[in-house]
């Protein structure tokens, strides 16, 4: 359930002199706020401060009581405290009720409920509710799907410089155009002047999606100049994305004269704002001691920090690490773990992996079947890698298929169709095996020749 913090507004409504109650509010709504910062250890003193805060009119006391509840699933509670913050005109709490009956946290969903409470938040400006209520409209969540109220809600919600409205602006107008659409039909130009507006205003993402376009040549003609002075501007604004990009240009020596410890400087605050891209790249530099020195327990701690992010190539590499005892001992269980990650997110050279621990009984009880569902996944992509792995099962009779090289050569003719040079290599591969069996039955037939 998606549940946001409160502003900071404390009511004044309760007891005492104003300027007593607000400046004790404060002082235990931060004291619980920091007890809760340092983990689950400390939830029943957080809880203790956030409510002696809540009875000094705290409202932002009572949000965090709520938001505490919701990650102990004590939605009862959770509702309780959201329901007394929105009484004294919260929109956050109102928003966070919203939320917990559209996603039926507590209780059946109930949409007309959760439209209500969005509602009253949008009223209050907070463009996260009008973001909300667009999704509802949009994608027809317990409502006929309406792309003009949509696109209402979105637009007042990237009035307020919402990320995420113009993210869902841009959507939805490629929804209605069909994702084949060109950056000629009115919706383009409706995105387009949306994100102008945007960068005007100094919104740092609308900043870098300009640069994208100008360095693309999508709706504006083709200027990397023009894109580059955007993509420096937006990462001076700290869009992780930016920063990252531009991180990596430097990195490489594209665009910019190459300067890898600023490169390093720039991809390290991408990481450090989230950005999962830049996690995973440190991790790499570290892993092979490129620009980094090579490094397995900071590659280890990046990948970790990746893959906390939900990054799947994190996961993989990790995982990689753990088959390979890089940095630590052989642990293959782990590795399958981790590898799952991703394949379940659809990356294929986990599933491959997966198909091979199966397979192989790799750290794993052997289960041939399972091996092939996996392959069989993987081969859904139609990614040459997958092609080739099916074909090779075959030409060697892997994961319970019999050698049938018809077969074998059939799936490396669909590997090689994709333009795949591995395909070729492959054949190659499989060439000079069948040269060698051939001369191999010639010298044994020849011998049996002269013994006889």
């Amino acid at each position: 359930v998606s549940i946001a913090l409160s502003s900071g507004c404390v009511s004044s409504e309760i007891g005492m002199k104003p300027k007593n109650n607000l400046d004790k509010a404060a002082i235990l709504y931060k004291e619980g706020a920091t007890l809760e910062e340092g983990g689950t250890d400390n939830f029943l003193e957080a809880e203790g401060k956030y409510i002696e805060a809540a009875k000094f009119g705290s409202i932002d006391a009572l949000n965090a009581l709520g938001v505490l509840y919701m990650k102990t699933e004590n939605y009862s509670k959770a509702q309780k405290y959201f329901g007394e913050a929105a009484k004294k005109g919260d929109e956050i709490a109102s928003f966070n009720l919203a939320n917990m009956e559209l996603t039926n946290a507590y209780s059946e969903p109930n949409i007309n409920k959760a439209i209500e409470l969005y509602s009253y938040s949008a009223d209050k400006k907070y463009a996260p509710a009008l973001v909300a209520l667009g999704d509802i409209y949009a994608t027809g969540k317990g409502v006929k799907v309406n792309f003009d109220k949509a696109e209402t809600y979105y637009l007042k919600g990237a009035d307020l410089d919402s990320d995420d409205a113009l993210n869902r602006l841009a959507l939805l107008y490629l929804m209605q155009d069909g994702f084949d659409g060109d950056d000629k039909t009115e919706n383009a130009k409706k995105t387009v002047k949306l994100i102008e507006k945007a960068a005007d205003r100094g919104n740092a993402q609308a900043i870098y999606t300009l640069s994208m376009m100008y360095e693309n040549g999508f709706f504006y003609e083709q200027d990397h100049i023009r894109s580059m002075g955007l993509l420096e501007k937006s990462a001076e604004l700290g869009y992780p994305e930016a920063l990252f990009s531009m991180g990596y240009l430097y990195l490489i020596g594209t665009n910019v004269n190459k300067d890898t410890k600023k490169g390093l400087e720039l991809m390290t605050q991408a990481a450090n704002y989230g950005y999962s891209n830049a996690s995973n790249n440190l991790g790499m530099l570290a892993l092979k001691g490129e620009v980094l020195p090579k490094d397995y327990s900071v590659a280890r701690a990046w990948f970790e920090k990746g893959i906390s992010e939900g990054n799947i190539l994190s996961a993989y590499n990790l995982a990689m690490m753990n088959e390979g005892g890089l940095g630590g001992d052989v642990n293959l269980e782990v590795a399958r773990k981790l590898y799952a990650i991703s394949a379940d997110q659809g990356y294929t050279p986990s599933m491959l992996k997966m198909a091979d621990f199966y397979g192989t009984g790799k750290g794993v009880k052997e289960d041939k079947e399972n091996a092939r569902n996996w392959l069989n996944k993987a081969i859904e992509t139609d990614e040459p890698i997958a092609l080739m792995a099916q074909a090779n099962a075959y030409f060697y009779g892997m994961y319970g298929y019999a050698v049938d090289k018809q077969r074998a050569s059939e799936w490396l003719n669909k590997a090689k169709n994709t333009g795949s040079k591995e395909a070729l290599e492959l054949e190659k591969k499989w060439n000079a095996i069948s040269r060698y069996e051939i001369t191999k039955k010639k010298m044994e037939f020849k011998k049996n020749v002269v013994n006889h």
